[in-house]
């Protein structure tokens, strides 16, 4: 799976300016100090650029993010000045001790860009390895009833970038037989109001229901705390929440 390459890593932090890195951690925080009070070791995997992890890592938690793309860990790592900081990519991950971890997020839904269930199913039994026996696993995720209900629709977003425009054009393409999402991002980079240059991506998003991500679960040995959203993690979620956070403990 080659997504998040070169260009659209340059282009990452600017596109998603918006989100509310800020909010998400202090969500974390509040989870954690209720159901793993202890916690200091996390395991971030799917850590991107690494701001979930800098912010975690300034709130006193000791953070080793993973994540695949080696464009994406090199903006993490040049934000690793700390010694409760480390980023490596997922190749590296023996470097982390069996059992270590306190405690292991996969924050952005990347669960759901696993939509093979062979990556799927080893991203679990990975984070069962890396973590010890009552360790939590927190994880957001797209919820298929909601994109059913809501529909994946085009959407067109231009950025501003020194002298540059950027429009990104995202095209889905809904299958509910394989309940995932293709998405296919084109980005138009323009200058002096002419495009000088254009390139895309393909991303392929896995949708869970409850029941089918309960399940995942139980086989690994978990079960599901709690399911929600970031604006209230203990609401159900409902046909407009299309991305939801799950909270699993060990059974």
């Amino acid at each position: 799976m080659s997504i998040f390459e070169e260009k659209y890593s340059n282009l990452y932090e600017l596109v998603y300016a918006s989100k509310d890195y800020i909010l998400e951690v202090g969500v974390i925080k509040k989870i954690l100090s209720q159901i793993s009070p202890q916690s200091n070791r996390v395991l971030d995997f799917g850590c991107g650029t690494g701001n979930h992890a800098k912010l975690l890592s300034e709130n006193g938690y000791s953070v080793t993010g993973v994540d695949r793309s080696k464009a994406m860990l090199k903006r993490a790592q040049a934000k690793s000045g700390s010694s409760k900081l480390s980023f490596l990519h997922s190749d590296q991950i023996d470097e982390i001790k069996n059992g270590s971890q306190d405690v292991a997020l996969s924050l952005f839904d990347v669960v759901s860009y696993l939509s093979e269930k062979s990556d799927l199913f080893n991203f679990f039994e990975l984070i069962k390895k890396k973590t010890h026996e009552s360790a939590p696993l927190l994880f957001d995720f797209w919820y298929l009833p909601a994109v059913i209900h809501l529909k994946p629709e085009i959407r067109k977003k231009t950025f501003f970038k020194e002298n540059q425009s950027i429009m990104r054009v995202s095209e889905p393409t809904l299958d509910t037989s394989a309940s995932s999402v293709r998405i296919n991002h084109d980005f138009f980079i323009s200058q002096d109001n002419r495009i000088v240059e254009h390139f895309s991506e393909s991303h392929t998003m896995r949708c869970f229901t409850k029941n089918e991500i309960s399940q995942i679960l139980e086989h690994f040995g978990y079960r599901i705390h709690s399911l929600g959203t970031w604006e209230d993690p203990t609401k159900e979620p409902d046909l407009n929440d299309w991305s939801v956070l799950l909270v699993a403990l060990p059974n």
